[in-house]
């Protein structure tokens, strides 16, 4: 078993599923990604799939 994609590690006091770049209008992106239970201090965790995660959107999220 193992692990193709991104890991997105933030800090934000709202989900950030939230941000702007989930409710673009590139179909299936928010399909790809995978909330882990938040952290202490408002830390957060995105697993983000394979597929069409290009620096464009990386950099679009962590804004």
């Amino acid at each position: 078993m193992g692990f193709s994609g991104h890991l997105v590690f933030a800090r934000s006091e709202r989900p950030l599923l939230e941000a702007p770049l989930f409710g673009s209008t590139v179909p299936g992106l928010r399909d790809d990604v995978h909330e882990w239970q938040p952290r202490p201090g408002s830390w957060q965790t995105l697993q983000l799939e394979q597929g069409i995660w290009e620096d464009e959107y990386l950099s679009t999220l962590v804004e």
